[in-house]
């Protein structure tokens, strides 16, 4: 996948859609941000205007991850996260089975020591994360353990494979559709 780690850039002019990046702005004042559209809509040109955005004038630091193929396996979804966040798991190396929420878990816990700076995980395209894969329980454990400077944006096609009503209630999440 060519965009693994940064958003593609397209080689023509994109139209700014200002309401909507107001509103992806908010991602550092919530700990999930989902965003669901369909295909050819814009999403992750959005995603890469908004980081572009942030890097003129920062509220924290953006950590990008394209998902795709294979990415309902947890070792293949953590060592990218991993990698996003220059973090060493080293029990994805260890041979044997993996617990994919305790590993989000672990790798949630790893934004602590960028701490006191906020730090946001965006994960284009998470509809290649089956609802009941390892991949998901990853994200599931992520989303659990994250600190008070931790966030998340999960962008995709369809609604992202984790338990969102706790959070939802709690007003903990922003949608953007």
């Amino acid at each position: 996948r060519p965009y693994r780690y940064a958003p593609s850039r397209p080689g023509r002019p994109l139209i700014r859609r200002s309401a909507l990046l107001r509103r992806l702005q908010r991602r550092w004042d919530r700990q999930l941000t989902v965003i669901v559209a369909g295909a050819g809509i814009g999403k992750s040109a959005l995603l890469a205007q908004a980081l572009d955005e942030n890097a003129l004038s920062p509220r924290g630091v953006d950590c990008w991850l394209g998902c795709g193929p294979g990415d309902d396996d947890a070792r293949r979804l953590a060592a990218g996260l991993a990698d996003t966040l220059g973090s060493d798991l080293p029990q994805l190396h260890q041979p044997g089975e993996l617990d994919p929420t305790r590993l989000g878990v672990t790798l949630a816990g790893d934004l602590w020591r960028w701490s006191p700076r906020q730090v946001c995980l965006v994960l284009d395209d998470v509809h290649w994360i089956g609802r009941d894969s390892q991949g998901a329980a990853v994200l599931a454990g992520l989303g659990d353990g994250l600190p008070a400077n931790g966030h998340i944006v999960l962008s995709g096609r369809t609604e992202p494979p984790l338990p969102l009503a706790r959070l939802e209630a709690q007003g903990r999440v922003e949608r953007l559709g």
